[in-house]
């Protein structure tokens, strides 16, 4: 809502009557109106754009203020802060400016607030201005933005106000909002946005339920002698039951105000940080809002959980006869003879075999022990699926991101270098500039690869959003498929940039003649987007180029007529992501392998030059003397203009910040409580076998023997655990990927390093785990120990 607005519709062109009648709907939360004007001339070669808004319409725009206010009466305004340097004299919050507006007439205003640049507002050279707009002047022109309240139905809500319009009208959704909150117009994104959420929390609560029963199941387990003696003495199976209860009451009371009080002491944790990353990124100026029914349910369930967690234990050791829990002989299980021993005494020594044979033996601790571990694999390898499936919904953070400012052909003067040699070396020459990179404009060409490499899935998606014979073509009399492709030209500092990106090839020699590729790409269609391959290439691989952009209606190419590029790199993501075309295949290559492309083509020749200089900075210390630098220079030179890209490019490394905060630390956390788990678990089942490893001590088995067999142990569950938790957690992830991959197809890939971490780790714990009661037991009396004392 801070960068998209809090509006869900806004209908242009809207008659008083009609705003009437949208304002009655029961439905309608807030409604406000904006008149905005076309852009009339400012100051030098800038125009300014006004917008009058009412206050429900400054609430649902949020325009981000730098400083200042928003305008409370008819002579105040609010302006970016770009549009200010352009003044021959500093201009200050509450000082007074003139703005024409479009019959001509100019009209001083007070300037109430500067918001925060918008680099597409800079690059347009026009900048947004806030007036407040008085109610009882609407207009023909207005437009509306209407705010539906949260329990209706939005898209419902949005038909009925549209019908409340006449046909001249406008009706245009914040498909952003909408979309984020599961409320488009596109029903199976909705019902994919649904599914994740109810998965993520689905998965999340039932391991919960399994880390409290087995807290449980191990806390009676501990207890079963002292059950044993009360049963002995006339306690009967429903008061040791009343018991367990009246316990597990005992721990909800105080259990669950603990965990709502930490969990909201968390959330607000959480927003401090993200409040205090400098104002930037979407989740900044955060409000923790605590809602009642999240409460109420997370402690409904919390509670029920140990309800059920304390009594099937509890019915479990009501049931065992009170000499035998006594004994603690419940805890022992007798083997039935196999031949086993026999095959494994051959391959083990005593130690070894004895760890196998007993891993298994009691089934129920056993159960207990491998679910505690499967349970916090499958949680690291589904959450860690989660986060990698998530980076396909944002866009990566690349050098482009360390771009502090951008210079640009404003198409002011007929020149064809408006950004020519004298210019680039001027500003490299400015103080605290570390580099400058040359944008080229785009060449968008078509190239010729065979039919085999246009994948499955590309080809689906033509069929059902353009045509199914889009890459039908043939070179020579031979079958191809035609490509859509897109040339960019990169100078040896970008080129060396690019080097860190590059994941199969080298280009440390690349020479004319070949190219990088970006491996996949975006496909836009009217239901779901895919991200796949354009073309599954190889290093070494050969495309054929044309030097035009469309042939429509041409099917047979001859091969002389056609350059060829070989494939030198392949990389995921370009450095300079401001330059990444969806649809095509994105080729990269020097300045002069794109020139020896086009050079047949007058038209492409002419449009090839640089566009836009990126520029990065030393230091934040020097942007206001650069910025001051960059104006001088914009003054001199007719052909360009600037903008400040600082702040968005703040913003999105902020969002990627804060996105990979919440869900690594969610991550943490899960893996935490998971750590402890295991601990738990695997320490209190050996200190439960007490009495039966001092029998082994007794019968001659030595303290390494002993050590050896328990650690074995150990690594057993471990292993166990983490086999069955990794099968677990991929299903899992798929399981997620579904729903995920219906609002944004993409490939779904084995978590192979999830798996071998989480079982690497989980053997390790197990291995560790296993040596904490070892020391405790170490120090016991054997014959005490046996006779149960």
């Amino acid at each position: 809502k801070k960068s998209i607005g809090a509006f869900h519709v806004a209908i242009t062109n809207v008659s008083e009557d009609e705003i009437n009648k949208i304002q009655t709907n029961i439905n309608v939360n807030s409604l406000g109106i904006m008149i905005s004007k076309n852009a009339v001339p400012f100051i030098k070669d800038k125009n300014i754009e006004l917008n009058y808004l009412n206050e429900a319409a400054f609430k649902l725009m949020n325009i981000n203020l730098e400083e200042g206010q928003l305008p409370r009466s008819n002579n105040e305004v609010v302006i970016e802060r770009w549009i200010l340097r352009y003044f021959d004299e500093e201009v200050k919050v509450g000082d007074i400016i003139k703005i024409q507006d479009e019959d001509g007439d100019e009209k001083d205003y007070t300037l109430s607030g500067i918001a925060k640049d918008d680099w597409q507002n800079q690059s347009e050279g026009i900048s947004k201005a806030y007036l407040i707009k008085n109610d009882s002047n609407v207009k023909e022109d207005s437009t509306v933005l209407v705010e539906i309240k949260d329990e209706a139905d939005k898209q419902e809500v949005i038909k009925e106000v549209s019908n409340l319009v006449s046909s001249k009208s406008e009706v245009v959704q914040n498909k952003d909002l909408l979309r984020l909150i599961g409320e488009s117009s596109n029903a199976d994104m909705n019902k994919s946005l649904f599914m994740i959420v109810f998965i993520v929390i689905g998965i999340v609560v039932l391991a919960t339920v399994v880390v409290i029963y087995n807290a449980f199941h191990i806390s009676i387990a501990e207890r079963m002698k002292q059950f044993g003696l009360l049963r002995a003495i006339g306690t009967t199976k429903k008061q040791i039951m009343n018991l367990v209860i009246r316990e597990a009451s005992i721990m909800i009371f105080i259990g669950i105000p603990l965990g709502v009080f930490f969990g909201i002491v968390a959330v607000y944790c959480i927003a401090f940080t993200f409040n205090k990353m400098s104002g930037l990124g979407e989740f900044s100026n955060l409000k923790v809002v605590t809602s009642p029914f999240v409460l109420l349910l997370s402690s409904g369930i919390g509670a029920a959980t140990i309800y059920v967690s304390a009594y099937l234990p509890a019915r479990s050791a009501g049931k065992i006869s009170p000499l035998i829990a006594i004994s603690s002989q419940s805890l022992i299980k007798k083997e039935k003879r196999n031949r086993s021993g026999k095959f494994l005494g051959k391959f083990f020594k005593i130690d070894t075999a004895m760890a196998l044979k007993n891993v298994k033996r009691n089934k129920r601790r056993f159960y207990i022990t491998v679910l505690s571990m499967a349970i916090s694999v499958t949680l690291f390898v589904t959450f860690m699926s989660f986060a990698k499936f998530s980076d396909n919904f944002s866009e990566k953070v690349t050098e482009d991101n360390d771009i502090a400012f951008t210079i640009y052909d404003n198409g002011n003067t007929e020149k064809l270098d408006a950004i020519n040699n004298k210019l680039i070396e001027e500003v490299r020459n400015i103080s605290g500039v570390s580099e400058v990179y040359k944008h080229y404009n785009f060449i968008l060409t078509q190239g010729f690869v065979e039919d085999s490499a246009i994948p499955k899935e590309v080809r689906q998606w033509a069929a059902e959003n353009r045509d199914e014979d889009l890459f039908k073509s043939k070179v020579d009399g031979k079958n191809k498929s035609k490509i859509s492709v897109v040339f960019q030209a990169y100078e040896d500092n970008k080129l060396n940039v690019a080097k860190k990106y590059i994941k199969e090839g080298s280009i440390d020699n690349l020479k004319d003649g070949e190219v990088i590729i970006v491996r996949e790409t975006t496909f836009f269609g009217d239901k779901r987007s895919l991200i796949a391959p354009m073309a599954k290439l190889k290093v070494g691989d050969e495309i054929l180029i044309s030097d035009v952009e469309y042939s429509d209606g041409q099917e047979n190419f001859n091969s002389k007529e056609l350059k060829k590029v070989k494939v030198a790199a392949i990389m995921d993501v370009q450095p300079f992501s401001d330059l990444d075309y969806q649809g095509v295949l994105n080729v990269i290559g020097s300045k002069n392998t794109v020139k020896n492309i086009i050079e047949g083509n007058q038209q492409q020749m002419k449009n090839f030059k640089v566009t836009d200089l990126g520029i990065k900075i030393k230091n934040e210390s020097y942007l206001d003397k650069i910025d001051k630098s960059l104006k001088k220079i914009e003054n001199t030179n007719a052909g360009i203009g600037y903008y400040n890209k600082i702040e968005s490019a703040k913003n999105e490394k902020a969002y990627k910040l804060q996105m990979s905060i919440l869900l690594m630390g969610f991550i943490i956390v899960i893996t935490l409580i998971s750590a402890v788990n295991i601990v738990n678990t695997v320490t209190t089942n050996i200190l439960l076998r007490n009495k039966e490893i001092a029998a082994l001590k007794a019968i001659g088995m030595t303290r390494k023997q002993v050590r050896k067999m328990i650690t074995f142990e150990g690594v057993l569950f471990g292993l166990y655990g983490g086999i069955i938790g990794s099968v677990a957690g991929t299903i899992l992830a798929y399981i997620l990927y579904n729903p995920m991959s219906n609002i944004r197809d993409f490939k779904f890939t084995l978590p192979w390093n999830s798996i071998i971490i989480s079982i690497v780790a989980v053997i390790i714990m197990g291995y560790v785990s296993a040596l904490i009661p070892l020391r405790r037991l170490s120090k016991q009396n054997i014959i005490d120990s046996i006779r149960g004392e």
